[in-house]
């Protein structure tokens, strides 16, 4: 898989150029985000709610 430039743009915020091992839109920088953030647990809970759900109304 080929790897996008980083690009040089003055609206990101100052952590990008930083912290730039990964594409800003790459799947691991997204990853990563939702975990800084805190979001993994509600994320993994919403999914599988929504899983449960369509489960449920297969039956």
């Amino acid at each position: 898989m080929k790897r996008k430039p980083i690009p040089k743009d003055k609206s990101l915020p100052p952590k990008f150029e930083r912290d730039s091992e990964f594409i800003w839109d790459s799947q691991e920088q997204v990853t990563r985000s939702i975990e800084q953030i805190g979001y993994r647990d509600k994320l993994d809970q919403a999914f599988k709610a929504a899983i449960a759900r369509a489960k449920e109304a297969a039956k």
